[in-house]
Formats: structure tokens, sequence, C-alpha cells
């Protein structure tokens, strides 16, 4: 995208054009969607591979369909513990922002035509249709595949490591099934509320699915305690992949957050600030481990409670000042030389959250969320050995620097050989083996400590990328669009909330028939008979949050008397 600047003087007629190039926010947006459908597992019409590993969960006693799902990174193994943080980030991102992502495709091979689905939530669909069969007998899913099996049988393109023996990643594949993982229940739990919220405009039937499913978890959740994170780190397996987590208290808030909202039943509001930790330390970089930010960023939209919007305006300050200077010739958010990119799409989307829930009134919020993801997208000056304006979202060059040509991922690199002859060939002599697919949409994991980096495929700390990385970056892509574009936000109602506008303390309903109106604490406060389009007088109500319900459907609408 460019744009053209006349620059006309009268007098001495000097006349210039110059031509500036912008950067195209809805192809980034698309692109980084279109990743997600190269991280399909099983036979969900992946556009970069055949079916594979559809044997998975056939090794149990019974057995259990465990097929689908995401690859982690990479590689092909499905770790719940990210892909359940991951599938919750991209959708906190549309409940958030609808209006800024896109529907140019169907789910199928992530192909036009569009399917009046957003593509966001085709996309993450894959992963709750998983996270929904994960759920086995009181147990939950911690793991598919052996990391060791599958980093060191051979660097094959998924559907032919699945012919292999299973020692080199083939089916079928180890499953581990753990029952005190609370994290990875909380974090699908999460997801699976935020599905029903997102998806109940397109199919209620599977939205009241994924309710059904986030309360079966949630309960599960609640009699359990202990956290997981990768099996081969605790198995003592080689190498160790160290997906760690220190609390499963965030991921429970998260998920009770999300559950207050779904339903606007108080328990769950009383269980999400009794989790809440308000004591995070300032300099934790938001990341796949924990869950803390989003869910203030919920309990904020869902409470107006001043605390859960300081809470992120403090994280905030320190990530926008300390960590952004120390490494400041990098000049974009820092916080790691293994897949830093990550990080600084999280915290710019942290900071979109922030200058969304903060109405939009201060503006270094949403400039911190836009140069950090302009950086990813290009928008920079020549960095160690990086050119300038050298994009890190594959497929993307709005500004000419280039982009990444060899990440470290399996799918990509397509080798139907079962060793890893032709890896090492272009470890060895990089460009030497040509990729069977150019892995358009992926964000690598970028600079090194000395701001450099390295197009290699095996330079994994640069070149790999993840589900997770994409994650943050993609709602703050989405929130951007929707700013820069005047994409006017659209209020989705849940089917069976009451149709309401508020202005100030006066409401007119849609609907007619019998109104309740609840306080925070479930206290009935308003209970009354009401005609089509009725206006309401709310003088009488103190500043707090209230729900609006209609004809005792459960479903509620949420305002705010301020």
């Amino acid at each position: 995208m460019y744009r053209i600047i006349l620059l006309l003087l009268l007098g001495n007629i000097v006349s210039s054009i110059s031509i500036v190039a912008q950067h195209d926010y809805p192809k980034a947006l698309n692109l980084s969607t279109y990743f997600l459908g190269a991280q399909r597992s099983g036979d969900n019409n992946s556009w970069i591979h055949e079916a594979s590993h559809t044997e998975d969960g056939s090794a149990l006693s019974p057995q259990v369909d465990l097929t689908g799902g995401w690859h982690d990174c990479g590689d092909h193994i499905k770790f719940s513990f990210t892909n359940n943080w991951a599938a919750t980030m991209y959708l906190l991102g549309y409940h958030f922002f609808p209006s800024g992502f896109l529907d140019n495709y169907s789910s199928a091979f992530s192909a036009p035509p569009s399917n009046g689905i957003p593509d966001i939530l085709d996309e993450v669909k894959i992963q709750t249709d998983f996270i929904i069969k994960s759920f086995n007998n009181g147990n939950v899913v911690q793991q598919v595949g052996s990391g060791d099996y599958d980093h060191s049988g051979s660097f094959a393109e998924p559907a032919t490591q699945s012919t292999l023996p299973t020692n080199k990643g083939g089916d079928p594949r180890p499953i581990y099934i753990n029952s005190n993982c609370v994290n990875i229940i909380g974090g699908a739990a999460s997801a699976l509320a935020l599905m029903y919220m997102n998806y109940s405009d397109y199919d209620q039937t599977y939205a009241n699915e994924c309710l059904a499913s986030a309360k079966e978890f949630y309960a599960l959740g609640k009699q359990k305690s202990g956290s997981c994170g990768s099996v081969d780190c605790s198995s003592g397996g080689n190498p160790c992949y160290n997906l760690s987590s220190t609390s499963s208290d965030d991921e429970m808030a998260m998920a009770a957050a999300c559950l207050y909202e779904s339903t606007g039943e108080i328990s769950y509001r009383t269980d999400a600030e009794n989790y809440f930790n308000s004591n995070l330390w300032d300099g934790q970089v938001h990341y796949y481990g924990g869950m803390d930010l989003i869910a203030a960023a919920v309990l904020y939209r869902t409470t107006a409670d001043i605390k859960y919007l300081d809470f992120l305006k403090k994280h905030f300050t320190f990530h926008s000042k300390a960590q952004y200077n120390a490494m400041g010739f990098y000049n974009y958010q820092y916080s790691s030389g293994w897949g830093n990119l990550q990080y600084t799409g999280n915290e710019a989307f942290i900071a979109s959250l922030i200058h969304s829930l903060d109405g939009r009134i201060n503006s270094t919020y949403y400039d911190f969320a836009k140069s950090n993801t302009d950086f990813i997208l290009g928008s920079h000056d020549e960095l160690g050995n990086i050119p300038a304006n050298y994009s890190f979202l594959i497929g993307y060059d709005e500004l000419g620097g280039g982009y990444p040509l060899r990440p470290h991922h399996k799918a990509a690199f397509g080798s139907t050989k079962t060793d890893w002859s032709l890896f090492t060939l272009e470890s060895n002599s990089p460009g030497s083996v040509a990729y069977a697919f150019e892995l358009k949409g992926a964000v690598v994991g970028g600079p090194d400590d000395s701001g450099n980096y390295t197009d290699k495929i095996d330079v994994f700390q640069n070149s790999e990328v993840c589900t997770y990385y994409n994650a943050g970056f993609t709602g703050a892509l989405a929130y951007i669009n929707m700013i820069e574009n005047n994409l006017i936000a659209q209020v989705k109602e849940l089917s069976g909330q009451p149709e309401l506008v508020q202005n100030g303390r006066f409401m007119t309903i849609k609907q007619g028939g019998q109104m309740q109106v609840v306080d925070a604490v479930g206290k009935l406060v308003i209970d009354q008979k009401v005609n089509k389009n009725q206006t309401i007088n709310l003088s009488d109500l103190k500043v707090d949050v209230y729900f609006v319900k209609l004809n005792g459907l459960s479903h509620a609408t949420r305002i705010v008397i301020k």
C-alpha cells in the first residue's frame, strides 16, 4: 500500500511527487490468520499438508478420538498448555475487537469464497473442537505425541511422519493424560467460554456445546490442584522443552471471568475475584504461562472495577519504560533472544486492550501497540545484520525490505524423506533445498540478543514459528485495523439477550416482556413488565454494573451506571 504525496510551491512552480510506502493492515491480518491453517493436525483440510496423525487416541484403552487440533510450532506435537492459551488469546482479540477481523475465506483449506463466518473463528474452531474431545472421564489430555520421538525421528512433513514407526513420531502416537493440570483445564474453559460468546451468532448449537463443555472443565478445575507443562521435562526426556507454569490460579481466574460474562451467574464473578492475583510482578512479560493480564481485562469489562484497569496500566508502565529501554537500540518491546517477537506482539495486544478499555483517551497505549506491531511488519532502520524495513511476517513485504524464507517448520519444508538428509543439506547450505510451501502469515521468532536475525532452518531460536507466536500480534493487528480504517464495532448480543440502547441513566429496550435487572451481586433491583421500545429511567440506581434479563431467560445484557 502506498500513499502519494504531491507538493506544489507556487511562485517558482516547483512540484514533486513522492510515493511513501504504508502498511496494509488488512493484508497483514489476513496473512496472520491464514497461518493457522498450516498448523492444523488430523484430517482438517490444511492448506499445507494432507491428512496426518489420524490415529491420535487409538493407543488408549478404550480408544478415544483425539485427532485434530493444532501442531504447537514447527514440529507436530500437540501441547494443550500452549494451544489452549493461544486459542484463548485469538478468541479474546475477536471478542474485544470483532469489527477489526476479516471474512475472506471458508474453513476448507482456508480458501475463498467467504462463508459468512470470520476467518479467525474458522481457524480457532479447529482447536476448540479438539479441546471438547480432550476431556476424558475426569481427566484431560496434557500432550499428544512425544517430543523425543517427534524431534529426533526425522524432519518429515506431517503425512509422511504419520507413516513412520511410533518411536520416530508415527502413528499411533503416545497420549499423555493427567487429572491435575489445572492450568490446562482453566485454559480450556476460557477458550470454550469465549467461543460460546463469539460463535453464538453463527451456530447456536455449537456455541451451546462449547459453553456446556466450558462449565464441565471449570467444575473439574475447582476440584483439582496443580499445574502442568510439557511431559518431556517432567519425565526426564531429552531434549527438555520446558513448557512450564508456576500457577493455575490465573487460568482459573480467566475461566471464571469468561463464564461470568457468558452467563451472568454471580458465583463465577466471586470465583474470578478470589482466583485473581493482583500481586503479579510488573516485569512478568505476557506469555503462554500466564492469564493474569487478560483476566484483568475481562474483569474490568464486566465489573467496571477500576483496580483491574489500574493493574493493566501498572504492567504497561513497566514494559513501556524499563523493558523497552533496556534494549533501546532495537526500538521495540524486547524480552528474550529466543522467540522474542511473540512477546512483542503480546505486549502490543495488552496495550490495545488498555487503550480500548480506557475509552481511547490516552494515545500512549495506542502508540505503543502500533509501533511494536509496525516493527514486526518492517518499520525499522537497519539493525545488526537485519536490513531496514525487513518484515518478520512471512509473505508481507509492503515496505520492500524482504521477509524470512527459511523458517524452522516441517510442513513448509515438505520433506517426504524419512531421515535428516535434506534438513542437513539445507542447514549446511541455506537455499540449497527448495521449500515445498511458503509459510505465509507466520511470525518468526525474531532477532537475537545481539540484534541479529539468522534466516536458517536450524537456527530455531530465530526462525521457528508457533501458534502462540502469532496470538497477541493478531489481536493487536485487528485493533489497529479497526482504528486506522475507522471500522465501527458492532455490538453482538447473544441469542436470548435483551436488545437495548443505553443513554446515560436511560435505557430503551427493544423487546417487550417481563424485565428484571439484577446488580453485580445478584440482587434484584427492578422487576417490571415493559413494552417494545419502551424507555426506562434508571436514575434511582447507584453507580455499579447491572445485568438486564427478559422473560426469565438466563442470558443477560450488561449495563454500567456511571
